[in-house]
Parts: C-alpha cells; sequence; structure tokens
C-alpha cells in the first residue's frame, strides 16, 4: 500500500510541474485600457478562455507593457491592489474570484499517512473555514456583507485587523465613544476621538453592530479574508417620545392679582396638629411660616413683621 501511495504522490508532484511549466509566456502592451479590455485581449494572444462578473472589476484606465512574461506575472500586476485573485487552469482558462483563493490539490489534513504530508508547500492549508454566511437574513431585516481583503496562499494567520473610521453621515465629524460590538461574540472595542477604531477577528463571517446615543444603529455582516479597513458613516437619531399634556391653572395669574395669597383645604385644616381649643382659620393660619400671633389674649395676627389691621380674611370670597 506504501509503494501505491509514493507513486500518488509523485504523479501528484508531477501533474503540478507540468501545470506550471505549461503556463505561457506573452509579449503585450497596453495604453489606457481597461481591465476588461485588456483580459480580452489576453484571451486573444494565448488562446486562453477567461470567467469573470464585470462588476468585480475596478474602474478606471491602466496601462502596461510586457515583454516575454510569464502570464501569472501579468495578472499579478492587474490584480495585485484588488480583492481579485485568479487561478490559471493548464486547461486553457482562467477563472477570477473575489476575495477566494481556488486549489486544485488537497490541504494536508486530508490525508491521514505520514507519506503525504512531507511536501506542505504544495499542499496550502486554507485559511478562511467558513468564509459564507448561512443565512441573509437577521432578525427580520437584510444586512449588508461586506468582504475585507485578499486570501493569501501559503497564509498560516487565523486573526485579522479591521480599522477604520467612524463618521457623521451628514457634517463628516467623527464620532468619539461609539461601541461597535460583535453579535455572538463577547468582542468589542470603542472609537477614539477621532473616531478610529481597531479590532481583531477570526477569519470568517462576523455580524458588526454598532451602538452609540443619538447615532443610529447600523449591522454589517463582515467577511474576513484578510487585514482590512471598513468605514462607516451613520446618521443621527431622533426619539420621537409620545405627547405630554400638562394641565394647570393657567389663567390664574391673569384673573387674580394679588400676590401672597394662601389658600386652605378643610382637610388640611383637620390635619394640623392643635393643643387647646378649636380649629379655626387664625390659630392654622398662625403654624404658616411667617406668621405669628399677636400676643396672649389679643386677636389677630402678624404677617413677616406687618401689623394686624394690614390683614384680609375672606370666608367663601365674603
Amino acid at each position: 500500500m506504501k509503494y501505491a501511495l509514493c507513486i500518488i504522490v509523485l504523479l501528484g508532484n508531477l501533474h503540478w510541474s507540468m501545470a506550471q511549466s505549461s503556463e505561457p509566456n506573452i509579449s503585450l502592451t497596453f495604453t489606457e485600457k481597461t481591465r476588461k479590455e485588456v483580459l480580452l485581449q489576453i484571451e486573444t494572444l494565448t488562446g486562453y478562455r477567461t470567467f469573470f462578473s464585470e462588476e468585480w472589476l475596478p474602474p478606471g484606465p491602466i496601462s502596461g507593457s510586457y515583454t516575454n512574461s510569464p502570464l501569472s506575472t501579468v495578472f499579478n500586476d492587474l490584480f495585485g491592489d484588488t480583492s481579485l485573485n485568479f487561478y490559471i487552469s493548464e486547461e486553457g482558462f482562467i477563472v477570477l474570484t473575489r476575495n477566494t483563493v481556488i486549489r486544485d490539490t488537497l490541504p494536508p489534513s486530508f490525508y491521514k499517512d505520514s507519506v503525504l504530508t512531507q511536501d506542505t508547500d504544495l499542499l496550502p492549508a486554507p485559511t478562511v473555514s467558513n468564509p459564507y454566511p448561512v443565512s441573509e437574513e437577521t432578525t427580520g431585516t437584510r444586512v449588508e456583507t461586506v468582504r475585507i481583503g485578499k486570501e493569501q496562499r501559503g497564509l498560516s494567520s487565523q486573526n485579522f485587523k479591521l480599522s477604520g473610521f467612524v463618521r457623521n453621515a451628514e457634517t463628516g465629524t467623527p464620532i468619539p465613544n461609539l461601541a461597535l460590538i460583535v453579535k455572538e461574540s463577547n468582542k468589542g472595542t470603542t472609537t477614539k476621538a477621532d473616531g478610529s477604531y481597531e479590532i481583531e477577528l477570526k477569519a470568517g463571517a462576523h455580524i458588526l453592530q454598532t451602538q452609540a446615543i443619538g447615532i443610529e444603529s447600523v449591522e454589517k455582516r463582515v467577511i474576513m479574508f484578510n487585514d482590512g479597513r471598513l468605514d462607516f458613516n451613520l446618521s443621527e437619531s431622533v426619539e420621537r417620545l409620545e405627547e405630554v399634556v400638562v394641565e394647570s391653572n393657567r389663567t390664574q395669574n391673569v384673573e387674580n392679582v394679588v400676590t401672597g395669597v394662601v389658600e386652605f383645604e378643610i382637610a388640611e385644616i383637620k390635619n394640623i396638629p392643635l393643643v387647646l381649643g378649636e380649629r379655626d382659620i387664625l390659630k392654622t393660619a398662625i403654624t404658616l411660616p411667617g406668621i405669628s400671633s399677636a400676643g396672649e389674649g389679643a386677636a389677630g395676627y402678624n404677617v413677616r413683621g406687618g401689623s394686624t389691621d394690614q390683614n384680609l380674611i375672606l370666608l367663601d370670597d365674603a
């Protein structure tokens, strides 16, 4: 059985070597052309068929010149600064993928025999174990999906840094002390005074939510392929309350121009403690601040130092 396994390994290495050696070299010159036009020109020169989505291609013209250069070198220059990866097959086709890498070999963990895992460079392990979300819906609302970074061959890291700025959508000013929370986990961070943030996330999909008083709450599905940047432009959130009606005797100050008026309710008079005699309006008034008795055995009372003849008592408006 070991001999058969060794033969498979040799055939696999031979297949990989043939694929590398069969890559064509091309001479190409283009000026102020779109990437789609360059891809069509490469198809004409090499006879390879290219599969891609036009909406993935970055806009704007590009220029370049190559003389007897490997096809992979040309594609690295065309898409090295974008989120697109490419796969060149010896069967004569080229596939452009968004963020992810196409692998034509199995990872080392697939094999249990140690003979097949000696050369790990030929069988790189995938860095993104779960790059795509299971559901596009959360809490009944559609969540925008954002892909961060570009997967690279041979990259062993499983944690990547996400950074960016949070600004006010109307004014462009930074929003400090805003919380960014990774749902279904205990991770999170807050923005600094300049609105910047940085958080480390594992490879794969995460739901990122913003929370701040007076700022709208936004959820985004972030798929981490590598280090990258994500900016937020958020609007102010206005909380609308129910109508509050304040009722009062609003015409009292207009109808009654007399100041210093104190009204007694019968229920209040009954609650005032009294030592001797019966409760009457004069004895009740003396318990108020600023009012004192005119003296023992004397009738009347004094209000804030006034005399007894400066007071008016109305009983039932009489």
